[in-house]
């Protein structure tokens, strides 16, 4: 009996150790990103190019989600950028020139969406694929 005593003690001492543990978890920012890292440009939308069959999917209403965490994707403040960094890539030979691109406008805020990285800016969060620029 007096090792039953002992075992539901130590039980009972684990769990409001662990309750204790758990009390003072803090919940992260929603915001990871240094301040210094933050893209803070006024900017009329978020444009990058990409390849031209997700015009498809969206004249048929289907939304396409672009997520960063799979691979950087470079972002422009305004079209005329990004259709400039799309015909620096084909003449760089960074894209094929068989490959149809378009550029596209995607949905949110430059500053909660973009992450500086030099002079270069990259999506940071997802983002919804709103229209087609061109």
């Amino acid at each position: 009996m007096y090792r039953i005593e002992n075992l539901l003690l130590c039980l009972l001492l684990a769990y409001a150790l662990l309750l204790g543990a758990c009390g003072g978890y803090r919940q992260q920012a929603s915001d990871p990103l240094p301040a210094a890292n933050r893209a803070t440009e006024k900017c009329p939308g978020i444009y990058l190019f990409a390849p031209a069959r997700y015009s498809i999917s969206l004249v048929t209403q289907e939304q396409i989600i672009l997520d960063p965490a799979h691979r950087s994707l470079a972002v422009y403040c305004t079209p005329e950028q990004a259709r400039k960094a799309l015909e620096a890539a084909r003449t760089g030979g960074k894209v094929p020139a068989s490959m149809e691109l378009r550029v596209y406008l995607l949905e949110g805020e430059w500053r909660d969406m973009v992450r500086k990285d030099g002079d270069n800016y990259f999506l940071h969060k997802a983002a919804l694929l709103l229209e087609v620029v061109d």
